[in-house]
């Protein structure tokens, strides 16, 4: 999980354009961290 966060990360403020409940998400994807919990980005 080298430098990977949540595609949904609140902080990113992304308009996805869809209800991200619906989405479909790895179980991989689903594990990452929020960007605030990270401890380096590079």
């Amino acid at each position: 999980m080298k430098n990977e966060i949540k595609f949904d990360d609140p902080s990113l403020n992304i308009d996805w354009g869809m209800n991200l409940e619906e989405a479909i998400v790895s179980e991989k994807d689903q594990i990452l961290p929020f960007i605030e919990n990270c401890n380096s980005l590079f």
